[in-house]
């Protein structure tokens, strides 16, 4: 259960606990999602956010919607002629009805393919500065969706965790994600939140994150574990399998066994049991939205600056085009 309340103001609706501050001792020990560090040195951290969006969902949904459409407007031509009187109203809504289902699934098709494959996240250690690559989306799939660079102070980071649930029709969900809040220098006031890692199941791999990024700003990244810099190439094989990684019957998906606890087999052969159906579509989905999603690209400036040592400053932000 929730903590309390959170002592930032204001408050998150979806607001769940409360982390460390940034300089309290460590009560576990730092790990990150295996997969999830781009690359690391003693200068910068960058974490990826790829798995934190479902990508595919929006395709696997979108096309549904597109189908539905078309047979909805297949069958309205099937009923103008002859013209029934109780036929009337529902001709006369079929419009409106018809304009929410083109909405509903450009809105959907544009979420998966127009953000960027990634949107990662860099911690600067020796600038003490934190670099997020954020792509903003809405509900109007025919507006421009920017992508921007935002700069935050890491002494004006504090962590939060974030909880969403829901009962499906055959089981009750729950997500955890880990989000970074700026504040005013010296208060709880918020000034603005990003999302640093998000989509879990339960909250452990959360903390192990957030002591992660503690540990390396403080102290850099000797007595961390180290990963593998995290696989980046889109291939059929992987995309089907992102969503059920411990059924990768290759290489890959034997390293993911390997590391899976008791609670975790247990935990992802529920899930694999349940939603199968749903999610082997969404990896389909996803090799389609990588395909077609754009690639990272800094710009170049910002690009050197989260790369540099404390001789240099960044600006506040950086618009980089939609």
């Amino acid at each position: 259960m929730a903590k309390g309340e959170s002592k930032r103001v204001p408050e998150h609706p979806h607001w769940y606990e409360d982390l460390p501050e940034r300089d309290a001792p460590l009560d576990r020990a730092p790990k990150m999602v295996h997969g999830d560090v781009n690359a690391m040195d003693a200068i910068c951290l960058e974490i990826s956010r790829a798995s934190t969006l479902m990508r595919g969902l929006g395709i696997a949904f979108g096309l549904v919607s597109v189908a539905g459409l078309i047979f909805f407007v297949v069958m309205i031509c099937l009923v103008l002629f002859p013209l029934e009187p109780d036929l009337i109203v529902p001709l006369a809504i079929s419009p409106l009805l018809a304009a929410m289902g083109v909405w509903i699934a450009f809105l959907l098709l544009k979420t998966d393919l127009s953000i960027p494959r990634d949107r990662p996240v860099r911690l600067n250690r020796t600038q003490r500065k934190v670099y997020v690559y954020e792509h903003a989306y809405g509900m109007n799939p025919f507006k421009k969706w920017p992508t921007t660079v935002k700069v935050f102070d890491w002494d004006t980071l504090q962590a939060e965790l974030h909880r969403q649930a829901g009962f499906n029709g055959k089981a009750y969900i729950q997500r955890f994600s880990l989000w970074l809040v700026s504040c005013k220098p010296g208060t709880n006031e918020v000034v603005d939140r990003f999302e640093l890692k998000g989509n879990h199941p339960t909250r452990a791999e959360l903390y192990d994150a957030w002591a992660y990024c503690r540990t390396y700003m403080e102290h850099g990244p000797e007595g961390l574990p180290v990963y593998p810099p995290r696989r980046q190439e889109v291939t059929f094989r992987r995309s089907f399998f992102e969503y059920l990684r411990f059924l990768d019957p290759t290489e890959e998906g034997r390293e993911e066994r390997a590391q899976m606890t008791a609670s975790e087999w247990i935990l992802n052969s529920i899930v694999a049991l349940l939603a199968f159906w749903l999610l082997f579509p969404m990896g389909i989905g996803h090799y389609i939205a990588m395909r077609f999603a754009p690639e990272v690209k800094w710009p170049p400036e910002i690009d050197a600056e989260s790369r540099r040592g404390p001789s240099h400053r960044a600006e506040a932000a950086s618009a980089i085009g939609g």
